[in-house]
């Protein structure tokens, strides 16, 4: 499995001590909080002799104000100790093996993660060929096609001329029945409501 962490770090720069390997929040908060010993990128002797000189400003001013608050003095700064030539070079190669590091750790842990997602895509393959199909459920109601749907439809208009039929026959027993009492014949609006209820 990937070392996701080695993707979520950087190379960080102490102004004394040099290079260390953080992580970038951590690297991003220490930047922040204490610009003038920490650094994303390597200290030039220029700005290590500047951030020392005001390192040491703001210390003599907060020694200065506990004394004139009568409180205990702050911790006395580390004392720097200049490395030699040999400790220079070899804080150099550290700080250039480290950076080489980072970056092939990250490459190959980008490389796995990529190849995890297409062996994670291949496996969802194998997956779905092992599954059956998709199959019509036989109890699920459809409608009706070819010969069932031609024999409903001839029911239905057997059904209905019946049904006309029927009607017909009412109104006309009716009229009759209306004759033979000398009663007025029936209207188009009671034929119509006859033809309806009986059908």
């Amino acid at each position: 499995m990937p070392n996701e962490s080695s993707v979520m770090q950087v190379v960080a720069h102490h102004v004394e001590t040099g290079a260390t390997t953080m992580y970038k929040v951590d690297a991003a908060s220490a930047v922040a909080r204490y610009p003038d010993e920490w650094s994303l990128k390597p200290w030039s002797q220029e700005d290590r002799s500047a951030a020392r000189e005001r390192r040491k400003a703001a210390h003599d001013k907060e020694v200065a104000d506990a004394k004139a608050a009568n409180l205990p003095l702050p911790a006395p700064l580390p004392e720097y100790v200049e490395p030699t030539d040999a400790e220079k070079a070899a804080m150099s190669e550290d700080e250039k093996a480290r950076a080489e590091a980072l970056a092939l750790v990250k490459a190959a842990d980008e490389k796995e993660a990529k190849e995890k997602v297409e062996a994670d895509k291949l496996a969802a393959a194998r997956a779905l060929l092992n599954t059956a199909p998709p199959q019509p459920d036989p109890h699920v109601r459809r409608p009706l096609a070819g010969a069932a749907k031609a024999l409903v439809e001839a029911k239905e208009r057997r059904l209905a001329k019946e049904r006309e039929e029927a009607a017909k026959a009412a109104i006309y027993a009716e009229d009759e029945r209306r004759k033979a009492a000398n009663l007025p014949a029936l209207t188009d609006e009671e034929k119509a409501a006859m033809a309806n209820k009986t059908g």
